[in-house]
C-alpha cells in the first residue's frame, strides 16, 4: 500500500478548516459586539431601527405561518394595504430569526442572534471567495475576518438590513464556478445566494446585482466565453427563475409606492450620499480612527477601511498574478472604484463646485434606484472588494517571502493591524426593552380585547415612539394607524396633526373606519397636549368611553364608539364667485386652486409661518355653512394653526368660528396618492359675508397647498 505524505495526513479536510474558521468569526463577533452581546435577551443597540427590524422578523414570522398570502399587509399604517413594503421586508433574516421566534416569542432575541449571524457568514464567505480566487488559507482567514468586521459594517450595526450583505461573497463565488466551468448547479448557486441577498435588503437586490451583473459581464468577455449559445441559454433560464422568485415580493412595492405617493426627490438622493473625502472619514466609534477622522464623515458617509487593508489591496493589485488563472485583480479593482465612485451620489459638491455624480444616470434612468434614499451605503461594497483584494495582496506577500518565521511574522503584523483599526470599543446598548414575561399590562390588555379593532397611540408623529408601539404590536398584533417612516406618509402626517386637537367629526370617522381604541400616552406628549387631548375625548360621551389606565407611560385608554347614524353626506359646494384674490405667497398662482384640478395647487413654496394667508371677496353677500378647502394629493400639507375671517357688510374682517374635518378620512389614509383630500371647515352658526380669509396663526414644517376652494351651504355641512 503506497504511503501517504506526511503533510497530507496532517492537513485538515477544508471543511473543518471553514468551520473552525466559521467558530472563530463567531466568537470575535460576541467581543466585538460587547456589552450588547452579554444582554441578548432583552437589549438593543438602538431603540429606533433595531427595534423595528425586532418587529418584521415577528411579522415575518407570523405572517408566513398563519397567512402567507397576507405578508405585505402589515399591522402597521391602518388602513393602508401592502404596508409591509414601507420599509424592509426582512423575509430572509426572518427566516433565519424563525427557530429563536417559535422557541421563545421574543423578537429582540431573534434580531440579536440574527445579527451576531451576520458576522460570521459574511467572513467565511470573503474567505472562500478568496480560496477560489488562489488565495493562501491565513491571507482568505484575514480577508474573511476584515469584512466581517469592516468600519462600514461597524458604523450600521442598528440596520440588520444592511448588515445582512453576508451572501454577496457566495453569489461571487459561485459566479467565478460557474464562468469556469459553465455547470447547472454552479449557476443554480450563484441565483440562490442572489435571491437570498436581494431578499434580505432592497439596497442589496440594487446595488449589489448592478455588481454581480459587472463581474458577470467581465467574466464572459474573456476566452470567447459569450460566444457559447449554451451560456446565453443558462442566462436566459437564470434570469426567467430569478424573476418568477423575486416579482412576487417586489410588485407589493410598486403598489404601495404608487398609493402612498412615495418618492425620493434628487436633493435626497444627494443628502444620503458620501461626499468627495468621505473615504477618509472613519466611523466615530472606532478605538482607533475614530477620534481622529470621525468628523470627516456625515450620516452613514463614513467609508475609510483603515490604512492596513488599503495597503494590502494595494498589493494585491500590484503584485497578484493568479497563478495561471485569469487575474480577478482587475475585477475587484474596477468593483472597488466603480462602487467608490457610486457612493458619490447624483451630485458632488465640493466647496462651491456642484458636479454630476455617476450614481445620476442610474437615479434618473434605472427602475428602483431613485428610490433609494443612502447612496453612500455603496461603501459596504467598497469595504468587501478591498477584502478581496487584501486576501489576494497578501497571498501574493506572503509568496514573496521565504523563511517560515518571517510568513508567521508577516501574518502576525498583518492581523495585529486589522485589529486595531477595525476594533470598535465597548459598543453602546439600550434597554431592558419589554419581552414576555415583562410585557407593559397595557399590551397584555390590548391582547385580552375581542374584535378586530385598529389602535392608535398618541403621540403618533415620533420615529422612536413609532418604533416602540410597532413593537409592544408584536405581542397584541392589533392593526395599528401609527406608522413612521423616513418618506412621508402623508395621510397618517395629516392625522398625526389633527390629533392633537381631535373634534368629534374626526373620532366619528375614526370610530366608523375600524379604529378600535385610542391611547393617549401622557408622558409622551408635551403636558399642554395631552390635557387636551384627554380632555377632549372625556367630552365625547357618545364616541368615546375611558376604558383603562395605567401608571406606564401615564397612560389612558379611550374605546372608540362608533355612530349609529352613518357618515353624513357633504353638500355640493359652491365654486368662488367672480372673486378679488389675494395671498401673502404667490398670488399669480391662485387660479391653480380655482380650476378644479386636484392635482394643480397654489402653495406658499415654503414653511408655513404665522401670518401666511389667502384672500377672496366678491360683490355681493350670502349665506355661509362652511369652507371646503381640497388638499388635492397633499393632505400632510394641512394648514396649521389656522383662523378664517369673514368680511361683513361694514367691510370689517371678523373672526369665525369652525371645526375641522378631513374627508374622507379613511381612504386618505389608506391611498393618500389617489383620493384627494378634503379640509372642511365647518362654522359653528352660518353667517353672510362678501369675503374670507384664511390665516396662519403658528408656523409649521412643511408648505401650506390649497388645491381647490369652494363654499358650504348652511345646512348639513358636517355632523358626527
Amino acid at each position: 500500500m503506497p504511503s501517504v505524505p506526511t503533510h497530507s495526513r496532517a492537513r485538515p479536510p477544508g471543511w473543518a478548516l471553514a468551520l473552525a474558521l466559521f467558530a472563530v468569526y463567531a466568537a470575535l463577533a460576541l467581543l466585538w459586539l460587547s456589552p450588547l452581546s452579554l444582554n441578548l435577551a432583552g437589549h438593543l443597540y438602538d431603540p429606533g431601527d433595531s427595534m423595528i427590524n425586532s418587529w418584521a422578523l415577528a411579522w415575518d414570522w407570523r405572517a408566513l405561518t398563519t397567512a402567507p398570502l397576507e405578508l405585505f399587509n402589515a399591522n402597521l399604517f391602518y388602513p393602508a394595504r401592502n404596508s409591509l413594503a414601507f420599509t424592509e421586508h426582512l423575509l430572509v433574516p426572518a427566516l433565519l430569526a424563525a427557530p429563536v421566534l417559535a422557541a421563545s416569542h421574543n423578537p429582540i432575541l431573534a434580531h440579536n442572534l440574527v445579527l451576531l449571524l451576520t458576522f460570521p457568514l459574511s467572513g467565511l464567505g470573503v474567505y472562500l471567495l478568496c480560496r477560489r480566487l488562489g488565495a493562501g488559507f491565513w491571507a482568505a482567514a484575514l480577508a474573511g475576518f476584515f469584512f466581517a468586521f469592516c468600519p462600514y459594517r461597524t458604523l450600521q450595526v442598528s440596520r440588520l438590513q444592511i448588515e445582512a450583505v453576508m451572501w454577496a461573497p457566495y453569489a461571487l463565488l459561485f459566479l467565478h464556478r460557474w464562468l469556469a466551468g459553465g455547470a447547472w448547479r454552479d449557476l443554480g448557486g450563484l441565483l440562490l445566494f442572489y435571491v437570498l441577498q436581494a431578499l434580505s435588503c432592497g439596497y442589496w437586490a440594487l446595488y449589489f446585482g448592478l455588481c454581480l451583473l459587472l463581474a458577470g459581464a467581465w467574466g464572459l468577455s474573456l476566452g470567447r466565453r459569450w460566444a457559447s449559445g449554451r451560456r446565453w441559454a443558462q442566462i436566459a433560464l437564470g434570469a426567467l427563475a430569478g424573476a418568477l422568485v423575486l416579482a412576487p415580493v417586489f410588485t407589493p412595492y410598486l403598489s404601495a409606492w404608487s398609493d402612498m405617493g412615495f418618492h425620493r426627490t434628487m436633493e435626497a438622493a444627494v443628502q444620503g450620499s458620501a461626499g468627495p473625502l468621505a473615504w477618509l472619514a472613519a466611523p466615530k466609534g472606532l478605538a482607533l480612527w475614530g477620534s481622529v477622522l470621525g468628523g470627516w464623515g456625515h450620516q452613514e458617509a463614513y467609508l475609510f477601511p483603515g490604512l492596513a487593508v488599503l495597503a494590502l489591496a494595494a498589493a494585491g493589485v500590484a503584485l497578484y498574478r493568479g497563478h495561471g488563472r485569469p487575474a480577478p485583480r482587475w475585477l475587484y479593482l474596477g468593483l472597488a472604484l466603480f462602487s467608490l465612485a457610486m457612493s458619490l451620489g447624483p451630485e458632488i459638491r465640493l466647496g462651491g463646485l456642484e458636479l454630476a455624480g455617476p450614481y445620476r444616470f442610474l437615479y434618473e434612468h434605472a427602475p428602483g434606484f431613485a428610490g433609494l434614499r443612502t447612496v453612500a451605503r455603496w461603501g459596504m461594497l467598497y469595504q468587501l472588494f478591498l477584502a478581496v483584494l487584501a486576501g489576494l495582496g497578501l497571498t501574493a506577500l506572503l509568496a514573496r517571502v521565504r523563511p517560515a518565521w518571517g510568513r508567521a511574522l508577516l501574518v502576525g503584523l498583518a492581523a495585529l493591524a486589522l485589529g486595531a483599526e477595525l476594533f470598535p470599543g465597548p459598543m453602546p446598548k439600550s434597554g431592558p426593552h419589554p419581552v414576555p414575561g415583562k410585557l407593559p399590562p397595557m399590551v397584555t390588555w390590548l391582547a385580552a380585547r375581542p374584535g378586530p379593532g385598529a389602535v392608535l397611540h398618541l403621540p403618533m408623529d415620533s420615529l422612536r415612539q413609532d418604533a416602540f408601539f410597532r413593537y409592544l404590536s408584536a405581542y397584541h398584533w392589533k392593526p395599528l394607524v401609527n406608522g413612521y417612516t423616513d418618506l412621508q406618509a402623508r395621510g397618517h402626517a395629516a392625522l398625526a396633526v389633527l390629533m392633537k386637537a381631535p373634534t368629534p367629526e374626526l373620532v366619528a370617522d375614526l370610530a366608523r373606519g375600524g379604529v378600535g381604541w385610542v391611547l393617549v400616552h401622557r408622558a409622551k406628549l408635551d403636558p399642554g397636549e395631552a390635557a387636551r387631548v384627554s380632555a377632549a375625548l372625556e367630552a365625547m360621551p357618545g364616541l368615546a368611553r375611558r376604558a383603562g389606565q395605567w401608571p406606564y407611560l401615564d397612560t389612558v385608554a379611550f374605546e372608540l364608539i362608533p355612530p349609529r347614524a352613518p357618515a353624513p353626506a357633504l353638500p355640493p359646494g359652491r365654486p368662488l364667485p367672480p372673486a378679488a384674490l389675494a395671498a401673502s405667497q404667490w398670488p399669480q398662482d391662485m387660479n391653480r386652486a380655482l380650476d378644479g384640478d386636484p392635482a394643480t395647487a397654489w402653495g406658499t413654496g415654503r414653511a408655513q409661518r404665522a401670518g401666511d394667508f389667502l384672500q377672496a371677496t366678491w360683490r355681493n353677500s350670502f349665506e355661509l355653512g362652511g369652507v371646503e378647502m381640497n388638499l388635492g394629493y397633499e393632505p400632510q400639507l394641512l394648514p396649521r394653526g389656522l383662523r378664517l375671517e369673514l368680511l361683513d357688510a361694514s367691510g370689517s374682517w371678523r373672526e369665525a368660528s369652525f371645526r375641522v374635518r378631513l374627508t374622507p378620512l379613511m381612504a386618505v389614509l389608506a391611498r393618500p396618492a389617489r383620493v384627494p383630500a378634503r379640509y372642511v371647515l365647518r362654522l359653528e352658526r352660518p353667517q353672510r359675508a362678501l369675503g374670507l380669509r384664511l390665516v396662519l396663526t403658528r408656523d409649521g414644517p412643511w408648505p401650506w397647498v390649497v388645491a381647490g376652494l369652494t363654499l358650504l351651504p348652511p345646512a348639513g355641512a358636517l355632523a358626527p
